[in-house]
């Protein structure tokens, strides 16, 4: 036999050295890792191969995996997942040689299989369970472990499924295989080796650059965490940490420029002494304010003071070197504290705008290695000046932008017109630090109106919540010909509904300033910077004009144009502004409309009935006295009482709505003046019954007369006519009885009573020709009613208007702040006994407002001059009535107490009682009232 190699070997030698050759040229780790696997399947006919990556684990780790039957390929450094896992080289402390890739990787010797299912020494239940999963068949195995220099295995080749090129069956690995493949892992370790190293000395090279092109990147991750933050407050402590990073710095400060031309500290971190101190930490900062000036002249010895003032980087490596600036505050920081503040850096914070926010500290560099103190290098502080920049803007932004949140929240929630205006005014000033400033309406007669006026350098406050009336002229937008006023430059922003952003006054053309340099003269001012900014609503309605006069730099004073950004902060405002204006108006709108549909419920139970109307007006000017009373009272349970402006406007539609049930009640009931009044006063059908037995009884004397001439027996005509006047003159007095009994204004005892019975009991012919007893028995039953002309059944009708008002009220959809109206004006017939009614609520179970309403109520009624069936009662009359009352605990006793103190009863007296019921009350002997002396 022949030793000579064949031709097919031969060929795999020449394959084996391209690859080689190949493998040296691998432009990186990942690439020569796919060509040595792939190599290895191509020179054995392996139909699967994996490579595993031994890891600082002790773990295999599948780095890549081939099947070529199964179309399988995956790739961990190309993203393709390769979802198997890593195989420990250790279980519970002992060697895997279970796993034959971990027998191969501990032992550094080739492990091959020619056939799974009869190996014994190696544990394939993993290896089965995979191909169950993919459908395969792993058969024949060559495990081949890849070993450096020091011999070290540093990965693992394993093949499966070695194919016969003529047959296509998978076959045992031959020792030709065995011994490629070895040869191959040889060479690709020399070079995987080499490769590593190439790597990393390419990476330790570009180190230092990396380093600040890693800061460069970091500035602009900065800038993007900075753009996100919402909160100022956190957006300031990102501020320090980050540029404390970026520098390596110890510890910094951040101060912020206030209103009053201070340096107020912000934030304070400390790492060495691990402190950390801003507004959202909880932890007090006790650093002190720093003044810009100091009797008119700039502070310029303080480091921190000169950075903000001349806008320049203070860079001091040694503090105990510095002789130009005080830092006697620092060194007794340091004496507090235990600390050592050596080098400083100090930039200011200044926006786009270059309007200054604040200054950065930064204290004590370190080096990164051996954490000593060093100076802040140029490096440090171009990076520092980079961020500075960058947070500058994205504070003053932030800054503003919530400024304006919180300005719109005030906007919205702010119900009076007046100081509506004039916050629109003050903010937009405030915003654009514009020393004056004026607030235009838009009236219907085309006008501009003065509404709100200030100028904070000559004292001028004018107009809103002052007090100090606006006596100029309107604007007219129109000329006296028709025109366009285009020469006002108000008028201008108004029908243009454009912005005019003006840089000095006194160099524009186009404009009229006439007037404004008639007052510069007069007063002394100039007015140079003008910003007009038109108010318009959503329908593009104008509703007014702002316009702001001399902005100014926040440390010098000195008077500057109107920024971009403050017209674009000023546009904002205005856009809410204009919004709150015009809620406010679609609410006050709102508001009439809905007191105007009430005041219709009010005067619809007043076309059924003239008293009660009159009823529903007065009972909440009663209402809201007592309310107010009770409100600023400061004695008793009612000390800690109050009422919102809301809840007094709740309290006044309750009180006006408090009777709208009636509108239920049947008007021969609400109108009943008499006790037998229904449709019509049936009193005048008893008085022709009346008059039917007059007749009668003239008719009997007659013919009783006549009977007696008739007989001759005339002497007894005298004694029948004084009979019959007799039963005449009876009948006209019960007939007058039962005419006052159908009043109602006495008290009907039993003696009245069993007189109304013995008149009913007379007897009369009805028209049909029976005769019947004179009342009946509904009369008899009306004209029994004890007091005043209400029965039984008929109260009960009228009470239940009460029961109707609460249906009606619980079934509109009343808004949030007038939730308790139905409760409120349900309650005025509740007693706080529990003796009221409908539903005999205690004073516990009832509001203050529903106790108020229940004596506003009660008062009207007593009082009341327009009721048919009874004159009002004068003020001592209805105030012993009502002491009663609180005796009886009818009414609540501390509202009873405020009413008598605050003399409510008079004021009330003074606008709706007649001159005669308004008597002396001595308050003294009002039943149940005690003096507060």
């Amino acid at each position: 036999m022949s030793n000579k190699p064949s031709k097919s070997h031969h060929k795999k030698i020449t394959r084996l050295n391209a690859i080689g050759t190949a493998l040296s040229k691998a432009a990186d780790t990942a690439t020569l890792l796919e060509q040595v696997l792939l190599g290895a399947k191509e020179l054995t006919h392996a139909d699967a191969a994996t490579f595993y990556r031994v890891t600082p684990r002790f773990t295999l780790c599948f780095e890549i995996m081939v099947t070529s039957s199964l179309g399988i390929y995956a790739n961990r450094s190309s993203g393709k997942s390769i979802d198997l896992p890593e195989i420990p080289l250790h279980v519970n402390g002992h060697p895997n040689f279970s796993n034959v890739a971990a027998y191969a990787s501990l032992s550094g010797q080739t492990v091959k299989i020619a056939d799974v299912s009869t190996a014994k020494d190696f544990n394939f239940s993993g290896t089965q369970l995979f191909d169950e999963k993919i459908g395969y068949r792993s058969i024949s195995f060559l495990t081949v472990p890849l070993k450096n220099r020091d011999n070290d295995v540093i990965g693992v080749i394993q093949l499966i499924n070695a194919i016969d090129q003529k047959s296509g069956a998978v076959v045992a690995f031959s020792l030709e295989d065995q011994h490629l493949v070895e040869s191959l892992a040889s060479q690709a370790t020399l070079v995987l080796v080499n490769q590593l190293m190439l790597e990393h000395e390419q990476q330790r090279i570009a180190g230092v650059a990396a380093d600040f092109l890693k800061k460069i990147n970091a500035l602009n991750t900065i800038a993007v965490i900075f753009a996100a933050e919402k909160d100022s407050s956190r957006l300031t402590d990102l501020i320090l940490h980050h540029a404390m990073e970026l520098t390596h710095a110890d510890a910094g400060v951040v101060y912020s420029m206030t209103n009053l031309q201070t340096l107020c500290c912000e934030a304070v971190r400390i790492n060495s002494l691990d402190v950390k101190t801003n507004e959202t930490s909880g932890m007090t900062i006790s650093l002190p304010e720093l003044p810009l000036y100091q009797e008119g002249a700039a502070n310029l010895t303080k480091a921190a003071v000169y950075a903000a003032l001349k806008g320049e980087v203070v860079n001091m490596a040694d503090l105990a070197l510095v002789e130009s600036f005080d830092c006697s505050d620092m060194r007794e920081f340091d004496s507090k504290s235990g600390y050592h503040s050596i080098s400083m850096l100090l930039l200011p914070l200044k926006n786009h705008d270059n309007e200054l926010l604040g200054v950065l500290q930064l204290i004590n560099a370190t080096d990164s290695t051996s954490r000593e103190i060093r100076s802040f290098s140029p490096e440090d502080e171009h990076l520092a000046t980079s961020l500075t920049i960058q947070a500058a803007t994205t504070l003053s932004n932030l800054k503003r932008f919530a400024k304006l949140n919180k300005i719109g929240v005030a906007l919205s929630t702010e119900k009076n017109i007046d100081r509506l205006m004039e916050l629109i005014l003050l903010e937009a000033k405030e915003l654009t630090h514009a020393d004056a400033g004026t607030l235009y309406s838009a009236t219907d007669r085309q006008t501009l109106r003065f509404e709100i006026i200030r100028t904070d350098s000559l004292g001028i406050k004018m107009g809103g919540t002052t007090g100090v009336p606006i006596n100029f002229p309107e604007l007219p937008l129109y000329n006296k010909d028709g025109q366009p006023n285009m020469q006002m430059v108000a008028a201008y922003a108004a029908l243009s509904g454009k912005t005019v952003n003006i840089p000095d006054a006194y160099l524009a053309d186009g404009f009229d300033f006439s007037g404004m340099r008639a007052f510069d003269a007069k007063t002394g001012y100039r007015s140079t910077s003008f910003l007009t900014v038109p108010l318009k609503d959503h329908e593009n309605k104008l509703l007014g004009i702002l316009q702001l006069i001399n902005a100014s730099d926040r440390i010098t004073n000195v008077v500057r144009p109107f920024s971009q950004e403050n017209q674009s902060i000023a546009e904002s405002l205005a856009s809410q502004a204009a919004i709150a204006m015009s809620n406010q108006k679609l609410i006050a709108n709102l508001r009439q409309l809905f007191e105007a549909f009430i005041q219709s419920i009010a005067s619809a139970v007043d076309e059924k009935s003239p008293y009660t109307g009159g009823h529903c007006y007065r009972v909440p000017v009663l209402a809201e006295l007592l309310g107010q009373a009770a409100h600023e009272s400061s004695y008793g349970v009612l000390k800690d009482f109050s009422l919102t402006d809301e809840e007094m406007y709740e309290l006044k539609i309750a009180a006006w709505l408090h009777d709208c049930g009636k509108v239920t009640t049947p008007t021969e009931v609400v109108d009943k003046a008499t006790k037998l009044e229904k449709i019509y006063d049936r009193v005048h059908v008893v008085d022709t019954r009346f008059e039917v037995l007059k007749r009668d009884a003239e008719i009997r004397l007659l013919q009783q007369k006549l009977a007696a001439l008739e007989q001759g027996h005339t002497g007894h005509i005298p004694e029948l006519e004084q009979q019959h006047q007799e039963t005449v003159r009876q009948l006209v007095e019960d007939r007058d009885f039962i005419r006052t009994c159908n009043i109602g204004g006495e008290f009907m005892s039993d003696a009245l009573k069993e007189r109304v019975n013995r008149i009913a009991g007379y007897r009369w012919v009805a028209p049909d020709g029976e005769e019947t007893d004179l009342l009946t028995e509904n009369e008899v039953y009306n004209l029994h009613i004890s007091r005043g002309t209400i029965n039984k059944e008929e109260r009960d009708i009228i009470n239940n208007h009460v029961s109707a008002t609460i249906k009606m009220l619980a079934a509109l959809p009343f808004p949030q702040y007038l939730s308790r109206v139905s409760e409120i004006a349900g309650s005025h017939h509740e007693a706080v006994n529990g003796s009221g009614y409908p539903k005999k609520l205690t004073r516990d179970q009832m509001s203050v407002q529903a106790r108020i309403m229940a004596i506003a109520d009660v008062f009207e009624a007593l009082t009341a001059r327009d009721r048919p069936y009874k004159p009002g009662k004068t003020l001592s009359q209805s105030l012993k009535i009502l002491g009663f009352m609180k005796k009886d605990q009818h009414i609540d006793p501390d509202l009873f107490q405020v009413f008598i103190d605050k003399k409510i009863y008079l004021q009330y007296a003074e606008q709706y009682l007649s001159p005669e019921q308004i008597d002396e009350v001595n308050p003294k002997e009002i039943p149940g009232y005690v003096s507060p002396e």
